[in-house]
């Protein structure tokens, strides 16, 4: 029974060190004119998801863009790191 408490342990060690990866990779492509959108970044651990959100409610349109402005795509383009991001978070899980 120790090994698997070890082995949940150890999983969701690498949950919380891939959603603190992920999240930093997010606020540092996201721009900031006033900060509050860089600062409205919030993600969490439910089981076996990991969900990111901003309560901000303009960041659906930096992510994505409008007629007018490019999209900025922080999420999408961390999410292609996401192999990077888990080997960050397994390294730093083992530890």
């Amino acid at each position: 029974m120790a090994t698997l408490d070890k082995d949940i342990a150890s999983i969701d060690k690498f949950k919380e060190e891939f959603l603190s990866e992920f999240m930093m990779r997010v606020a540092m492509k996201t721009p900031v004119d006033t900060g509050k959108l860089k600062d409205g970044w919030t993600g969490e651990v439910k089981g076996s998801f990991i969900s990111i959100g901003n309560d901000q409610p303009y960041a659906e349109f930096v992510e994505n863009g409008t007629a007018h402005n490019a999209p900025v795509g922080m999420i999408k383009t961390t999410a292609h790191e996401g192999q990077q991001v888990a080997d960050i978070a397994v390294e730093r899980a083992k530890k």
